[in-house]
C-alpha cells in the first residue's frame, strides 16, 4: 500500500497506528506495509563514528521531529548535517541535536555554551576535526 504524502491523510493513519501500536513512525510504516516516494528517511548511511544506540535514536527522533514540522530534509543536506556531526563525535552530536529539537530548529545547532566544548568520550573525534581542520586550510578538503 502507498499512502499519499500530500493530503495528510497519511499522517492521521501513522499517528493512529503509532499511538496503537506503541511504535515509531517508521516501524509504522513497515508494519503498514507503506512505502514513501523519493529515498526513505533512513537512506543516508550513518557515519562509523556515529553508530551508537544513542545516537541512532536522536537521528531516528530527528527525522520524526522534521516530518512533523512538515520539513522534508533533503538527501544532501542530511548528509551535511550527519558529516557535521560525525567531527564533533556521539556524545557531543546527541547533545546538539536534543537542544535543536528542544528549540524546535529544523537546523542542528550547538547550545552557545557547547561551541567549543567536545565531550571527553570524543577525543578520537576531537583529533579527527583537527586533522580535516588542517586539510582544509591546505586546500584538500
Amino acid at each position: 500500500m502507498t499512502l499519499p504524502k500530500c493530503c495528510g491523510a497519511e499522517c492521521v493513519l501513522l499517528e493512529r497506528a503509532m499511538v496503537v501500536l506503541g511504535c515509531s513512525r517508521k516501524d509504522a510504516l513497515k508494519m503498514l506495509g507503506s512505502t514513501e516516494r523519493g529515498p526513505s528517511p533512513g537512506s543516508v548511511e550513518i557515519p562509523e563514528t556515529l553508530r551508537t544506540p544513542e545516537f541512532l535514536e536522536v537521528w531516528d527522533k530527528w527525522l520524526e521531529h522534521l516530518d512533523e514540522k512538515r520539513k522534508k530534509p533533503t538527501t544532501h543536506a542530511k548528509e551535511l548535517q550527519l558529516r557535521k556531526l560525525a567531527k564533533v563525535g556521539p556524545a557531543t552530536a546527541v547533545l546538539w541535536v536534543e537542544h535543536s529539537m528542544a528549540n524546535n530548529w529544523q537546523g542542528i545547532y550547538p547550545p552557545k555554551d557547547e561551541q567549543v566544548h567536545v565531550t571527553a568520550d570524543d577525543e578520537i573525534s576531537r583529533r579527527n576535526w583537527a586533522t580535516m581542520e588542517a586539510e582544509r586550510k591546505r586546500g584538500g578538503a
